[in-house]
């Protein structure tokens, strides 16, 4: 039962793991896009 209860914790666990990682990924390049737009704001 225990192991169950780990076991429907653990997989929405990963996808968001998963998913955050995709996030940072991607955040880096849209940062550096993001802080040449705001220099050109600027």
């Amino acid at each position: 039962m225990p192991y169950l209860h780990m076991k429907e914790i653990w997989t929405p666990l990963r996808f968001f793991c998963i998913f955050l990682y995709k996030c940072i990924d991607n955040g880096s390049f849209y940062f550096r896009i993001g802080m040449g737009k705001l220099t050109r704001i600027f």
